[in-house]
């Protein structure tokens, strides 16, 4: 009973997360990379925090401290992030262009798709967070045990989570670990426009202050609050790591109802920051391509004789072949994601 009673956690924490890496993630390959990537960036926040805590375990006894460094650790590897996508971005198009190339791969880390961009960063970086988080939790369910936690697993002491007060933790457990993918992805697109907007107006300083025809340019910045969504998903990142301190004392369930809370605030927000439109047709958005039939296009026949035109052939069946004039490298101008 054990055992299935942990499938069913798994699938509280983990079916919701599958249905979205399989609708954005699983169709493009470098979709599954950035995954990855994102969900790397977050082991590696995890290890420099138990570093920290391995350091000052001796001084710091209380685990808010530890948590609240935990926090900047995890914003700091989220911004970091940001800069190798966009540094990769930048590599990319001068690559294209010195070769005359038109990457369609390109496209994803392009301004019209850095939310789809950041949204699969998150969605890694969450789902990672998921998994350390109910892993103990669920192992300790299903009365196999892991290496070190629980302390009462290598001492033969684990005790029976069957009473009326402790049944239902590693359900709420597992249900908050699902709402913390979510809000990783929020967090994760709130950050990065802001960081976009940073940068944006970065340029046009940059342009501002060294103008190219010897005519003063406009100093009015285009994103005067762009540190919005930088501090709204700090603070919503800080709060909700401080209200799942009160899962120990018994009001798991009341946390829970203010996890949901954050989550639909968060994604109010993302959504206004990604300028969601409401679809025109609800079945075509949630069904993936692997479900609808996909109408086949149609290759347009090659240009004889012409040496300027280069075609681009799809790395998968979701690309289309590109086909376009070769620009000269003097007008092709990179830039930044």
């Amino acid at each position: 009973m054990g055992k299935l009673e942990a499938w069913i956690c798994i699938g509280y924490a983990f079916a919701p997360a599958i249905a979205f890496f399989i609708r954005f993630v699983a169709k493009e390959p470098l979709r599954i990379i950035l995954y990855m990537i994102g969900a790397f960036f977050w082991l590696v926040s995890l290890l420099l925090t138990s570093l920290i805590w391995q350091v000052t375990r001796l001084i710091i006894t209380t685990p808010i401290p530890i948590l609240l460094i935990f926090i900047m650790n995890e914003e700091i590897a989220r911004v970091l992030l940001f800069i190798v996508t966009r540094k990769a971005y930048d590599g990319l198009i001068k690559i294209g262009t010195s070769n005359k190339l038109i990457i369609p791969e390109i496209a994803l880390l392009a301004h019209d798709s850095r939310h789809t961009l950041s949204f699969v960063c998150g969605l890694g970086f969450g789902t990672l967070a998921c998994f350390f988080s109910v892993a103990n939790v669920i192992a300790d369910m299903a009365k196999d045990g892991i290496p070190g936690f629980p302390p009462a697993v290598e001492n033969s002491k684990c005790p029976i989570h069957r009473t009326a007060n402790d049944a239902d933790v590693p359900f709420s457990y597992s249900i908050v670990g699902c709402l913390l993918i979510f809000l990783n992805a929020c967090w994760t697109v709130m950050q990065w426009d802001s960081l976009h907007k940073f940068f944006k107006d970065k340029k046009l300083m940059e342009v501002t202050n060294n103008p190219t025809n010897g005519e003063e340019e406009s100093t009015e910045h285009e994103n005067k609050h762009w540190w919005l969504g930088l501090v709204i998903s700090v603070i919503a990142h800080v709060a909700n790591s401080l209200l799942s301190v009160l899962s120990p004392g018994g009001w798991h369930w009341y946390v829970l109802i203010g996890h949901f809370i954050i989550l639909g605030i968060c994604i109010v927000l993302t959504l206004y920051v990604a300028g969601f439109k409401k679809p025109t047709s609800w079945c075509n958005f949630l069904l993936t391509s692997h479900i609808l039939p996909c109408k086949s296009m149609p290759r347009q026949p090659e240009t004889a004789g012409d040496d300027n035109v280069q075609v681009i052939q799809p790395q998968n069946q979701h690309s289309q072949v590109i086909r376009r004039n070769n620009p000269s490298p003097a007008s092709i101008t990179p830039t930044a994601v």
